[in-house]
């Protein structure tokens, strides 16, 4: 799992220009998930710390 601040200090680290962890940052607001177990669809969770 990668925690979210973590990363984004990661990549400033790395000196990763900013433009770019912006657009990472937005493939993460708001992100949902669902879970499909033996062809049944769970309702949509909200994803708020970790993506793995």
């Amino acid at each position: 799992m990668v925690d979210w601040r973590f990363r984004h200090r990661a990549m400033t680290a790395f000196e990763f220009p900013s433009e770019f962890i912006s657009m990472v940052q937005l493939l993460f607001v708001d992100a949902i998930a669902s879970v499909k177990i033996i062809g049944v669809v769970s309702p949509a969770l909200r994803i708020e710390r970790r993506v793995r």
